[in-house]
């Protein structure tokens, strides 16, 4: 019996894949428009995941020079909470800063990862869809994908189960290592399924293109909102379903 639902399976993989490019704004001008207040220099141009990565995980670089290319990639304060939920967390840029010089040692598993920014070591103004960015940005394996909504809701529908914490907008502070390393795994295994080139594929493939200025969703997008807004509704989540379908994952591979 197949994990997932064939149908969205067969969808995911008849897209073609287009690297996701430049991306969010450019670091300089977002810091200023969000009033944030430090002494860095930072790119005054839109960039693609590869340089934000590189600028990350170089050890000469201020993890937070970093963070900021990151925040700024993601486009953080332009949803619900605006300017606010950016300085909430740059209040607390020196915790960040330790949780990222230890992410960059890269000695923390996926399931410890996620738990340096979750529970009792939550980061106001840090929710799952922005610190998995740093996970994705600071972690030098790639192994590493972003949850937000529009990667997490398709994971959802394909695997029919309430396997992540979320809400309408998108997975909640509630969700653990055990659920991020649940939805790291399933990108993983998707990889070859589908015929990525790795679970960086998987991600992007997932997550589309939103619609930006009046332009059409990308076409998965559009797939997964339709979808998702005309869905069964899900059974309450449990614990048992996480640690069955990871069981089940984990003897496959």
């Amino acid at each position: 019996m197949s994990l997932f639902e064939e149908s969205i399976l067969r969808k995911l993989k008849e897209i073609n894949f287009k690297p996701q490019g430049v991306i969010g704004e450019a670091p300089s001008s977002w810091s200023m428009e969000m009033g944030l207040k430090h002494e860095f220099s930072l790119s005054d141009n839109i960039l693609d995941r590869e340089s934000v990565r590189k600028i990350c995980l170089d050890i000469n670089t201020d993890p937070l020079i970093g963070y900021l290319h990151a925040m700024a990639w993601g486009g953080q304060g332009k949803g619900p909470g605006g300017k606010s939920v950016v300085n909430r967390a740059w209040n607390n840029k020196e915790i960040i800063k330790d949780k990222l010089y230890n992410l960059r040692k890269g000695r923390s598993s996926r399931f410890e990862a996620y738990n340096l920014f979750s529970g009792k070591n939550e980061v106001p103004g840090l929710g799952p869809a922005y610190f998995t960015k740093l996970l994705y940005f600071f972690s030098p394996e790639p192994n590493m994908y972003i949850m937000d909504q529009w990667t997490t809701k398709p994971i959802l529908l394909l695997t029919g189960k309430n396997i992540i914490r979320h809400t309408s907008q998108g997975p909640t502070k509630f969700n653990t290592g055990k659920n991020y390393e649940l939805f790291c795994s399933i990108i993983d295994y998707l990889a070859p399924i589908i015929g990525a080139q790795n679970g960086d594929e998987v991600e992007q493939r997932l997550f589309s293109v939103g619609s930006i200025k009046k332009k059409p969703r990308g076409e998965f997008r559009q797939y997964v909102f339709d979808l998702w807004n005309n869905r069964p509704k899900f059974n309450r989540y449990q614990e048992k379903m996480v640690d069955e379908l990871l069981l089940k994952i984990n003897e496959s591979n």
